[in-house]
């Protein structure tokens, strides 16, 4: 039986996007290629067993860099980076062969691409950091920004 091959779908809104913000500090943080193709594929998989199959979500770092296509090192920085922006919830656990990565929780983006001049933070007094353009929540498919779809507790 020959396997079904599978499909993640690029919104044009991510494909468009220079980065996303941090919602704790509302920063501007750019978004390469290859961080867009991990966060849908950590968001699919997240998806898939914690909020379909109400399971967990346990993954190597080395699955995720072979199947987008990735060098092992520069996943791991991108996902970390996800950690440390709140994009990504995750922590590494023992497990019987060693330690493994825990997803609990993949959240939305807050998406900006280039046109003009938006400020992030209007309450911030120290945050005079602008973006090009926000992209409206109607853009982007509701599993990237339903909390009802998000997954697990943090």
């Amino acid at each position: 039986m020959e396997a079904e091959e599978q499909y993640i779908k690029l919104p044009y809104a991510l494909m468009a996007a220079k980065g996303y913000v941090n919602q704790e500090t509302g920063e501007a943080i750019k978004m390469s290629q290859g961080a867009k193709f991990i966060y849908l594929y950590l968001k699919a998989r997240n998806q898939f067993f914690v909020v379909k199959r109400g399971g967990e979500h346990f993954e190597a770092q080395s699955t995720i860099a072979e199947a987008v296509g990735m060098d092992l090192r520069r996943t791991g920085e991108i996902i970390l980076e996800f950690i440390k922006n709140g994009v990504v919830y995750a922590e590494k656990e023992a497990c019987s062969n060693g330690r493994r990565w825990h997803y609990r929780r993949v959240n939305n983006l807050l998406l900006w691409k280039g046109k003009g001049k938006t400020t992030l933070r209007k309450d911030k007094k120290d945050s005079n950091q602008d973006v090009e353009e926000l992209l409206p929540v109607d853009e982007v498919p509701e599993w990237l920004w339903n909390d009802d779809l998000n997954g697990g507790e943090v």
